[in-house]
């Protein structure tokens, strides 16, 4: 793990462990995941949006990046490596825009 890497994992821990009080009830019990910032790791090319959640087969506060295609993108626990659902809420009208340009020819 590179420099700016260690970094990024440090800032993440900072965000993970110095949430707000209306954070933490979206976290548990609304279940959102709280965007923390975009970030460019060594060797990628470019940023991607890293998000704090909370992870309910290890009870554990982590943070992670979107992993897989937009309709099926999902969070990997940092603690557990459990999978975390994560399509985005305006996936769907996405994809439905989308074949409604398919159909008309645009």
């Amino acid at each position: 793990m590179g420099r700016v890497d260690q970094e990024i994992e440090r800032v993440l821990e900072q965000k993970a462990e110095n949430l707000s009080l209306w954070q933490e009830f979206q976290i548990h019990i609304l279940n959102k995941k709280i965007f923390a910032g975009k970030f460019q790791k060594e060797g990628w090319s470019g940023e991607i949006a890293f998000y704090v959640f909370y992870c309910w087969d290890c009870g554990e506060i982590t943070y992670d990046y979107p992993h897989g295609f937009i309709h099926k993108q999902y969070l990997i626990c940092g603690k557990c490596e459990a999978r975390i659902d994560f399509v985005p809420y305006w996936a769907p009208l996405a994809m439905l825009w989308e074949l409604i340009r398919f159909k008309l020819g645009v």
